[in-house]
């Protein structure tokens, strides 16, 4: 790991889990102080993606 990454906590990765399906992945970021790439990769690595939610989150951003 990089030095300059921020390690996610419990109360993100619980923030992330409620919120995905309601936010953007920027307004997740902004509200988190990450990137929206790092929101992705985290969602990835979470398993919280389904094709059918992937599909209506890339028509909000």
């Amino acid at each position: 790991m990089n030095k300059n990454q921020k390690i996610w906590t419990k109360e993100e990765d619980l923030f992330l889990k409620k919120q995905y399906e309601q936010l953007t992945f920027q307004r997740i970021g902004e509200h988190l102080n990450r990137s929206k790439e790092s929101v992705n990769k985290r969602i990835i690595r979470l398993n919280l993606r389904s094709e059918e939610n992937y599909e209506l989150f890339l028509q909000k951003e």
